[in-house]
């Protein structure tokens, strides 16, 4: 928990966590990511996002293994 990076244009108190994976995957990660964030008894406000650290383009080379997105929920 805490801010993100001005970079990521998403201001206020966040949930966040970092997945490095091919985006066609991710759906395991935010299961992960919301499970984490119940079993601390969390409470998101508004629906949560995700931000790439890199280009997605940059990593085609390696099918995106190493895609970097930061999931991110909004914390009251």
């Amino acid at each position: 928990m805490g801010e993100l990076p001005a970079w990521t244009h998403i201001r206020g108190r966040v949930a966040w966590y970092a997945y490095q994976g091919p985006y066609a995957a991710i759906g395991s990660a935010w299961q992960t990511f919301m499970t984490k964030v119940h079993a601390q008894k969390i409470r998101p406000i508004g629906p949560p996002g995700d931000v790439y650290v890199c280009d997605p383009d940059d990593r085609k080379a390696d099918g995106g293994a190493k895609l970097t997105t930061i999931l991110w929920a909004l914390l009251e």
